[in-house]
């Protein structure tokens, strides 16, 4: 599933959360009355109640535990990596999160390379999560360098971007709207103004 142009908050953290948690919402109170439990989007349980979070990275961020529980509840899961990781290591650390049945997957200090390795892994193992997050690296150069050499697994990694709603001059590479526009149409269909974490 496509996590976007959604509502934001005033924190990035809380940002891409709430933007999963609203998605989920959205997904389960549409589901087709008429459609058995295994066509809807996220199965039997529905999207809600399958979010499941788990984060490998450099460290273990214990001061974000409740921020999580808040949004995705307990457990939550921690898979603590290296630069020195191996590949055999790595697949090893997402087959026990799959098999944890987690949904929502946040990458955390990691080098592009190893996170293409990860995305790579995932898709040998069908570990296909709801969301994969990977905050503060989308706009880095080394990213976009490996975006521009093929990588495509990264345009399913989300990031919160910092913009303002007042540039005209450029427009997005994925919503082909400049900021303004995108501002108000996010008004136009949320009913407020949003922040300047929300990405266009």
């Amino acid at each position: 599933y496509m996590f976007g142009f959604l509502p934001g908050v005033d924190d990035k953290k809380k940002d891409l959360y709430t933007s999963i948690l609203r998605i989920a919402t959205q997904l389960d109170n549409g589901w087709d009355p008429s459609s058995t439990p295994d066509e809807r989007p996220c199965g039997r349980m529905g999207c809600n109640s399958t979010l499941h979070f788990a984060e490998i990275g450099k460290s273990c961020r214990e001061h974000l535990h409740e921020v999580r529980k808040e949004f995705f509840g307990e457990p939550e899961d921690c898979e603590k990596v290296s630069k020195h990781t191996s590949e055999l290591e790595l697949q090893s650390t997402l087959s026990r999160l799959q098999a944890k049945n987690v949904t929502i997957l946040e990458l955390y200090g990691l080098g592009v390379e190893q996170m293409r390795t990860i995305t790579k892994i995932m898709e040998k193992l069908h570990f296909d999560v709801y969301a994969l997050i990977c905050a503060g690296r989308v706009f880095k150069s080394d990213f976009k360098e490996a975006v521009e050499a093929g990588w495509w697994q990264s345009s399913y990694i989300l990031d919160s971007a910092s913009w303002l709603p007042s540039k005209t001059q450029h427009r997005g590479g994925f919503s082909n709207m400049t900021s303004k526009e995108f501002a108000d149409q996010y008004k136009s269909t949320w009913g407020e103004k949003p922040t300047y974490l929300a990405a266009a």
